[in-house]
């Protein structure tokens, strides 16, 4: 059954040995005074009902994107509904899942059994119930040449209304783009971020230059702010009521250079 498939494939990744990124590893230290296994372990034994326990096992659980990678072939060859979301729940509320964090650089481990409480949100996170159009799929996979599963696992987890339009765009995003990793990223999460914003206007191209037309609004008013600055102290911009822009030009310009790119070689 796909269901059992699914939870195979969970228990299976929760059986290996997880080592602490460094995301996390700065959380422990700058939140929670957590430098070592022994720290970590002290703290989760003696924390038993605590907001800041169940704040970490969230974080320690519930699964990032390169989880979801991992189960992606799954997801994306069958079709999961909010019935079968529930019988996995069940069925995973029935297991004994223990697993084994590390911090980097260390070969001591610690055991932590996954609690019930977080099921819910855990099956909630994988968002097995939502599929990419088909069309999306067969482009990510004849253009891109490595971390298909990421990608397709970024546009799952967005809140992108699918529009024939934005299909057409990203079909033609996938397509055109020269692919490189750090630049493609970028590009990419960048393109997500205004996609998710198109709620009533279908068509890409327009959206794309009203955006580049805010972010110039944006720059003038930051230059201005700048302009003030040089002319008179903090004080008197604030009797002036002269908003303060908290924005970085370099990513404006940044932006506005995307859009540029996007509309000449992709739309």
């Amino acid at each position: 059954m796909k269901n059992n498939s699914l939870i195979d494939k969970i228990e299976s990744l929760f059986n290996e040995e997880f080592i602490l990124q460094e995301s996390i590893l700065q959380y422990l230290n700058s939140n929670l005074s957590i430098n070592s296994i022994e720290d970590l372990s002290y703290f989760i034994l003696n924390n038993d009902s605590s907001s800041e326990k169940e704040t970490l096992l969230s974080l320690l659980i519930l699964p990032d994107e390169s989880f979801q990678a991992e189960l992606e072939d799954i997801i994306e060859n069958q079709s999961f509904d909010l019935e079968d979301e529930k019988e996995i729940l069940y069925l995973l509320d029935k297991k004994n899942i223990v697993f084994c964090l590390r911090f980097p650089k260390s070969i001591k481990t610690i055991k932590i059994k996954f609690p019930n409480w977080l099921f819910p949100q855990f099956i909630s996170n994988l968002k097995i119930t939502k599929k990419l159009d088909k069309k999306i799929i067969d482009a990510i996979n004849k253009y891109i040449p490595e971390q298909k599963s990421i990608v397709k696992v970024k546009l799952r987890n967005s809140e992108i209304k699918y529009t024939e339009s934005i299909i057409i765009f990203l079909c033609a995003f996938f397509e055109k783009i020269k692919y490189n990793q750090y630049i493609f990223f970028e590009y990419l999460e960048t393109v997500i971020g205004w996609l998710t914003e198109i709620f009533n206007e279908d068509d890409v191209y327009n959206y794309l230059i009203k955006k580049k037309e805010f972010y110039f609004k944006n720059l003038k008013k930051a230059e201005d702010f700048d302009e003030s600055l040089k002319k008179n102290n903090i004080e008197t911009i604030m009797l002036q009521r002269t908003p303060n822009l908290s924005i970085s030009k370099d990513d404006m310009y940044r932006k506005i250079a995307i859009i540029d790119d996007i509309t000449r070689n992709f739309i």
